[in-house]
């Protein structure tokens, strides 16, 4: 999804397609993913998570590849048919894939799972559980990216803001944080990841406009070897909290619990709230 952000939109524009269309075409993913997810859940008790895997990456595969000839289509109309057909299938591979590898997590890190497991739920049902953050993203991020293209640049770090505590909430009901009396049951666990998933796209999705805006208003030309720069500087970031996550959570996990853990977490995202106060 990320791969067709940069020029999508303007290939789309060329082609006489309207904004609204091109945004339809980026929530139609969420959308496929959102109907499809469930049937997915089941899917996975009938059929080998690591083939399912197998084959998503192949669909998707195809469907990349797909919007490469695009380009070609001269029709605005076939054009606007190929896309979303495309569309509605990365959407079926995605949901397929983010199921199936959380199936197997549940299987493999049965003790690794922020506590899921203990509520006796089968392999599929905690992928199913599991890939609710990844629906709500989904689903959030085409409307958050549309209120991001709207406001001006003195309010975008506002919604980051909003985004962090937002998440931090998510995670301290995930954990749960000891000493606040949250249950700890299943049904919180969906409504957590539900929540951190929301929040954590409305805190994600405006940093590279908010870079790219301040990084032009400092000087900076407004090209595409501008854009190139900070697109690699965000993307080596996020690639650094990529490694640097999965260590360190699982040494605080290993040494003090899930709960120890998620609180921590959360009190970081609370930290860089305060972070953006001040500077």
């Amino acid at each position: 999804m990320s791969i067709l952000t940069p020029f999508f939109p303007k290939e789309a524009e060329m082609k006489g397609m309207t904004l609204d269309m091109s945004g339809l075409t980026f929530s139609m993913f969420a959308v496929v993913v959102v109907i499809t997810s469930p049937f997915m859940g089941f899917l996975v008790s009938l059929v080998n998570p690591k083939n399912i895997i197998v084959g998503a990456l192949f669909l998707s595969g195809l469907c990349n590849i797909g919007f490469g000839f695009f380009a070609n289509i001269q029709s605005l109309d076939y054009f606007t048919l190929a896309c979303f057909t495309t569309r509605i299938f990365e959407g079926i591979a995605a949901s397929a894939n983010s199921v199936a590898i959380f199936t197997i997590l549940a299987s493999v890190f049965p003790d690794r799972i922020g506590g899921i497991m203990e509520f006796d739920a089968s392999p599929s049902t905690v992928g199913l559980l599991l890939s609710l953050l990844s629906i709500a993203y989904a689903i959030s991020s085409p409307i958050w990216g549309k209120i991001v293209d709207l406001v001006g640049t003195e309010t975008t770090w506002k919604l980051i803001v909003v985004g962090l505590f937002g998440s931090s909430i998510g995670i301290v009901l995930l954990g749960p944080t000891p000493y606040l009396n949250i249950p700890n049951q299943i049904w919180m666990k969906a409504v957590a990841l539900i929540v951190f998933g929301l929040s954590s796209a409305l805190a994600l999705l405006p940093t590279f406009k908010s870079m790219l805006d301040y990084a032009i208003a400092d000087g900076f030309r407004d090209n595409e070897s501008t854009s190139g720069i900070i697109s690699g500087l965000w993307t080596s970031v996020y690639s650094l909290g990529e490694i640097i996550g999965p260590i360190g959570g699982a040494a605080l996990d290993e040494n003090f619990g899930f709960s120890i853990c998620s609180t921590v977490v959360a009190g970081l995202h609370l930290l860089m709230v305060s972070v953006i106060f001040l500077f």
